[in-house]
């Protein structure tokens, strides 16, 4: 199921606490203008077990995706989720942190794809298909959304598309 269609921002919202962030679709990418981090949510809410795959180009390592995702921002903006960081290896959970390296798995500025495979408390993250990181996490969440944590100009994404996995 697609999330993002590459022609609008239907099915994403902003945070009420973050009004003056400037997301935009340009030339069939999403992106973040303005100069201040922002966090952009899907509207749909009851994302459980998930394959989630994501086309994107970054130019850092601060950037990072999320999963299972409550509609709030923490104290310094921070959310509680699984998630991994946008071309590294680094992935974390609820109140976990891996310990890979931040540093890019990626060339800057080029497209790749990035997955997102979260089962439970297990989480497997893979870039262009290489599985780079596994994670387990205390179980906190057991539904919720898909959220961007981007710094602007620092991350694209062309394509975001998310499959639900059965149950066990």
């Amino acid at each position: 199921m697609q999330l993002f269609t590459g022609k609008d921002l239907a099915g994403w919202t902003i945070h009420p606490s973050e009004p003056n962030r400037k997301w935009a679709v340009n030339d069939g990418a999403l992106t973040l203008d303005g100069s201040l981090r922002g966090h952009l949510f899907s509207t749909r809410d009851d994302i459980r077990d998930v394959h989630l795959r994501i086309e994107a180009k970054c130019e850092g390592n601060t950037s990072a995706i999320g999963v299972r995702v409550p509609f709030t921002l923490e104290e310094g903006g921070t959310v509680r989720c699984y998630g991994a960081r946008l071309g590294t290896r680094d992935a974390f959970g609820p109140f976990t942190f891996g310990n890979a390296s931040k540093e890019l798995f990626v060339k800057r500025g080029e497209w790749f794809t990035q997955e997102l495979i979260l089962r439970k408390d297990k989480l497997t993250v893979k870039i262009n298909g290489e599985e780079v990181q596994t994670l387990t996490a205390p179980l906190q969440e057991q539904r919720g959304r898909v959220v961007l944590s981007v710094l602007p100009g620092e991350a694209k994404f062309r394509k975001i598309e998310i499959k639900e996995l059965p149950p066990d």
